[in-house]
């Protein structure tokens, strides 16, 4: 571990009761992360941080180390959420979704959680970001984001299915 990385927990070991000590771990990680310290990121912070962007910048560092699965572990876990994450969490989840580890499932769990939680906004860029192959579903669900109503409109009309995705995988 470099010198200022030493000083800092130094200061957060001796201080832990100091509010700037509270969320300097998570700063320090995330100051790491926009220089690309990926080794120090690591070596300063070998357990997960406190924050959310922290987290996403160490499960980043976890990726470019080579630790994909639990970067990808970690990538799922920050991704099922009904909020927005931090512009953070960008990378990991673009690196993710590149990777193929992402399945059009855990899209659809997002979407979920994020009408659960009435984050229409969320629900409209996620879906309007689904794979090509999921065009139907994704109108469907920003029609359903811009008029609830329309519920009404196609449940009477449709009985109740299982969504199987176009690979043949399981349902939600």
């Amino acid at each position: 571990m470099n010198q200022p990385a030493l000083v800092v927990k130094n200061f957060i070991e001796a201080n832990p009761t100091l509010p700037p000590a509270r969320s300097l771990k998570s700063r320090f990680v995330n100051e790491l992360a926009r220089r690309s310290d990926w080794q120090g990121l690591l070596a300063f912070s070998p357990d997960k941080p406190a924050s959310t962007e922290a987290q996403c910048n160490y499960y980043y560092a976890k990726l470019s180390v080579g630790q994909a699965q639990e970067a990808w572990d970690g990538a799922k876990t920050l991704w099922l959420t009904g909020k927005s994450q931090p512009n953070a969490c960008d990378a990991l989840f673009s690196a993710w979704r590149a990777s193929g580890q992402q399945d059009p499932l855990a899209w659809l769990e997002r979407i979920r959680l994020a009408m659960k939680a009435g984050n229409t906004s969320l629900v409209r860029s996620l879906a309007q970001q689904m794979p090509p192959e999921y065009l139907t579903i994704s109108s469907a669900i920003v029609a359903l984001a811009n008029d609830p109503n329309t519920v009404m409109n196609f449940a009477p009309h449709h009985r109740s299915h299982r969504f199987h995705p176009p690979d043949g995988g399981g349902g939600l």
